[in-house]
């Protein structure tokens, strides 16, 4: 059906999508100097110039929007908030399959969007595959992680048997590494699953995505597959007890770092009554190359008036290093 299976031609020549960054080279630099160029642009002074591609090597100025993953087991990531991460990714590898599009994700537009993956289960690995995959890494690697995190090139609990993963995936943990902890990076379209959320819940730290305070700017920030729906999603979230939210702020094409959008998402923090809130920006080519990060001054006053207003812990991440 349409609705479960949108190839890339189809979203670049949607009305709205033709910015999307689909496996094409964006020089970083022009991205950066198109962000800093919109932020002066109401400032007295020049603006700064474009950057002279011809001027920078390959290994200096081009930045891919990210290529898949393309195994079961890759890293260790170095991550902004999880330190050292060693990734599982449950989700194909040739192309990329979600429950969402989001405009700012870094490994571009959703080719497959989907709230059932029943159809492309040959795609997916076996849980002995990871479970294989994963003891194999933690037998034979040098560094061991501060984390093995669920992630990888889409919604991790899509899996058909997400729920036996989990189990394996812990008891090879205790098996080897018992001081490792686990995490999932999960855009929480599956929450409202119990069986799903039962297994999450198992995890050390579940990190669960809210980018969006109202159904309309949901809709147009993560462009969720047809039968993913907000209040579901948010209903789930608040009864999971001891979960850290992560929440993207960009501006740009699209943006839900204005208001009215960061009222009502400070009122769903409240609500939801997370462990803590994990804020941060843009700061690779996203998937809509209109999307531009916030200025940091923007990001720290957002996150103060967060903790103020729910008193719950909002830690601000700054980004990674170019």
């Amino acid at each position: 059906m349409l609705s479960e299976y949108i190839t890339n031609k189809i979203l670049c020549q949607a009305k709205k999508l033709d910015s999307c960054v689909i496996g094409k080279v964006m020089t970083f630099q022009m991205w950066k100097w198109g962000t800093e160029r919109k932020g002066n642009r109401n400032k007295i002074g020049t603006l700064p110039e474009p950057p002279d591609s011809n001027s920078l090597s390959s290994d200096e100025s081009i930045m891919h929007v990210l290529p898949l993953q393309s195994g079961i087991i890759y890293g260790i990531v170095r991550s902004r908030r999880l330190k050292s991460s060693l990734g599982i990714n449950l989700s194909p590898t040739d192309q990329k399959l979600c429950s969402f599009n989001c405009v700012y994700c870094h490994y571009g537009c959703t080719e497959i969007l989907t709230d059932s993956v029943i159809r492309y289960e040959e795609r997916f690995p076996t849980p002995k595959q990871v479970e294989d995959a994963l003891r194999e890494r933690l037998q034979t690697t040098t560094e061991i992680p501060l984390y093995i995190t669920f992630s990888g090139n889409g919604e991790p609990s899509m899996h058909t048997e997400f729920v036996e993963i989990v189990d394996r995936v812990i008891q090879v943990k205790n098996d080897l590494v018992p001081e490792v902890k686990t995490a999932i990076l999960s855009n929480s379209s599956t929450a409202h699953i119990p069986e799903i959320r039962d297994a999450i819940l198992k995890l050390d730290t579940p990190i669960m995505k809210l980018d969006a305070g109202d159904v309309s700017t949901f809709r147009q920030v993560n462009r969720p597959a047809r039968g993913v729906h907000y209040d579901k999603l948010t209903e789930a979230l608040a009864g999971m007890a001891g979960i850290t939210i992560q929440t993207c702020l960009f501006t740009g094409s699209v943006s839900n770092s204005e208001e009215p959008h960061i009222a009502s998402w400070i009122a769903q923090i409240a609500r939801i009554d997370p462990r803590e809130v994990q804020v941060y920006t843009v700061d690779r080519p996203p998937a809509d190359s209109g999307i531009q990060p916030v200025p940091p001054e923007r990001l720290a006053g957002i996150v103060e008036r967060a903790t103020l207003a729910t008193g719950i812990p909002v830690r601000l991440f700054g980004p990674r290093q170019v």
